[in-house]
């Protein structure tokens, strides 16, 4: 990749195989990746911070103590003490995850490929929560 800013203050990226595509379409350049790009230029002084085109991150949350106590509790209610290993279904490509906890209140270590056990997504809730409400996908 290579990024070019324009003189309408236009940001642009250029991939080799497609050319020229604008950042803001955000379909071929991943979000992370132009974010930081974009702020190293506001801090070279290259691009002014009122044309971001990408909000800066929110600061990092650092769960408490009694956070993570009432998250274990909560898996350990949605039964992921309980569950089996591994799910998966099979396919050439697709989503890949793993959770791997332990503690004194509970110990789990299950990976998936395609497939997910019962009461997933509230799973991925109670991590959510962990993160400050970010989303966790």
């Amino acid at each position: 990749y290579g990024c070019e800013l324009k003189p309408d203050g236009t940001l642009v990226y250029e991939r080799l195989t497609t050319g020229y595509q604008p950042v803001a379409d955000g379909e071929d350049m991943d979000d992370l990746v132009a974010r930081e790009f974009e702020q190293r230029m506001i801090d070279d002084g290259i691009l002014d911070p009122s044309q971001r085109l990408y909000p800066p991150p929110p600061p990092p949350h650092h769960p408490t103590h009694a956070e993570w106590q009432t998250a274990l509790l909560r898996l350990r209610q949605l039964g992921c003490a309980t569950r089996k290993s591994h799910y998966e279904q099979f396919a050439c490509d697709g989503t890949h995850w793993s959770l791997e906890i332990d503690s004194d209140v509970l110990v789990v270590n299950s990976t998936g490929s395609n497939a997910y056990p019962p009461k997933f997504p509230a799973v991925l809730r109670v991590i959510s929560g962990l993160l400050g409400g970010r989303t966790f996908e």
